[in-house]
């Protein structure tokens, strides 16, 4: 694909009006792309990027982001982050671009490498990286009243050695020209960052560290990243900012419990004061995560009662308590031998009453209060869902959702009987279901509301018994 080619497909993903309820949802809020290439195939790998990448999704979440995240992203996939970060960012109040990895510049211009970039010739970034422009051009037209860009990419010339008088030393300066915008090197411009000797970047251990404090203007907070990378550093890295925005921002909420000074349209909740050490508290998650045991789940509970993973904590915990035959929301299905009971045409019509059943309990589960919304996930879906083009498991879907109730607290969703079209398959176990949703939510703490009808399309598999969503997506049709 040729350059021009390449910023097409950008543009026109970022402008697609078509955007899901989850999109539709986000905007007004914060949402962010976050990046870690670490797993190249033509340069020398990098061990940081993808635990970069880890961490600041963690501390963006905790703040209140909604996070599109790709971990050693092809080319293709890194596109498909991108225009999917555009979708999300509509009319956003802050849209943030994260990137660790290789990054180089040549002729005066940014480009980061997917970690299948082939690059022979200077010639070859336009096909085989992405323009940083590129990305900050994408966030120019999503609307996103302030835009703020950290890339942790300074790093020594991957290129070979035969193309290096074409390649500049690190990344080279950014001028912004557009109001609300802010951009952070890991390093000064023109300089090399480095890795560090631990998990994870110096840049990254300080931005991750600081974004999540409560209080903090988003300068004093940079400030506060630069002091960090200089002592960790020796001095032989500082970092660089450039910025054209207007007014104050506190990225995690004033000590006071305020949002912002002045206060944002939309942003997100203030964060809770926590200012614990992201890294440890992600791994302490990650060993738990996955346990039967719910004490081990009450252990993190009570480590963390403001932790970044408490939801989807109690949500186990409380379908652990659970009978095992109170787990369903809706009807058994008989699934012996691979089939419903009675001949076919009972065998469907069953399928297909229990399908209508499920989308009105799927409406219930996510008007319900936050607690009940959020536990209600793992008795809807399979434990691996093609959601919205992208495969997430049970937990990631109760993250992302618990993500939008925290914006939401109030929530109404109903789809009438006569707007639903369901097609079964008895042999398969399986239906389609495509419906309208009228939907509105609003929040009083931050004085917003919005709704609309959207088109959802969801796959169910009865295969064990009881529905199981394990396909999802959906368009907007129309605002309020």
């Amino acid at each position: 694909m040729s350059f021009p080619a390449f910023r097409g497909v950008v543009l026109v993903f970022a402008l697609l009006a078509a955007i899901s309820p989850r999109a539709a949802l986000a905007a007004g809020g914060r949402v962010a792309l976050v990046i870690g290439n670490g797993a190249y195939t033509q340069a020398p790998a990098l061990a940081n990027p993808a635990n970069d990448a880890e961490l600041l999704t963690a501390s963006l979440k905790h703040i209140g982001f909604d996070v599109v995240s790709a971990t050693d992203a092809s080319r293709r996939s890194l596109l498909d982050a991108v225009a999917e970060f555009g979708r999300r960012a509509q009319n956003a109040e802050i849209a943030l671009f994260f990137y660790a990895g290789h990054g180089l510049e040549v002729g005066g211009r940014n480009w980061i490498l997917p970690v299948d970039a082939n690059v022979e010739a200077s010639t070859d970034l336009p096909v085989a990286a992405v323009k940083v422009d590129d990305v900050l051009e994408v966030m120019e037209l999503s609307g996103a009243r302030v835009r703020l860009v950290f890339l942790d990419a300074c790093r020594n010339n991957p290129l070979p050695r035969s193309l290096s008088r074409a390649v500049g030393r690190g990344l080279a300066r950014i001028d912004v020209s557009a109001a609300g915008t802010m951009i952070a090197f890991s390093a000064a411009p023109g300089t090399v960052a480095l890795d560090g000797a631990g998990r994870n970047s110096p840049f990254s251990t300080a931005l991750a560290k600081h974004i999540v404090e409560p209080g903090v203007e988003m300068r004093q907070m940079m400030a506060r990243v630069r002091a960090d990378v200089v002592t960790s550093t020796g001095e032989k890295q500082v970092p660089w900012v450039n910025e054209a925005v207007v007014g104050e921002y506190f990225l995690a909420g004033t000590s006071g419990g305020e949002e912002t000074t002045p206060a944002p349209s939309g942003g997100a909740p203030a964060a809770s004061g926590r200012s614990d050490d992201i890294a440890v508290e992600l791994a302490f998650w990650d060993s738990v995560k996955d346990s039967k045991d719910k004490t081990m789940l009450e252990l993190y509970v009570q480590k963390y009662p403001q932790g970044s993973f408490r939801d989807i904590a109690e949500a186990k915990i409380a379908m652990l308590d659970r009978p095992s035959s109170d787990r369903s929301p809706t009807p058994q299905i008989n699934t012996q031998s691979g089939n419903t009971s009675g001949s076919q045409p009972d065998a469907q019509a069953q399928l297909e009453n229990a399908a209508r059943q499920f989308v009105a309990g799927f409406n219930a589960a996510f008007s319900a209060p936050a607690d009940q919304a959020v536990a209600s996930v793992y008795n809807i879906y399979a434990a691996q869902v093609d959601f919205y083009g992208k495969t997430f498991s049970v937990a990631d879907i109760a993250r992302d959702k618990a993500g939008l109730i925290a914006r939401w607290p109030q929530r109404s969703y109903r789809s009438p009987e006569n707007e639903m079209s369901i097609f079964c398959n008895p042999v398969a176990n399986s239906c389609n279901v495509s419906t309208r949703v009228y939907w509105s939510v609003s929040s009083a703490a931050r004085g917003k509301t919005a709704g609309g009808i959207s088109q959802t399309d969801l796959k169910l598999d009865f295969s064990s018994g009881a529905p199981r969503v394990v396909y999802e997506n959906s368009q907007t049709l129309s605002r309020n």
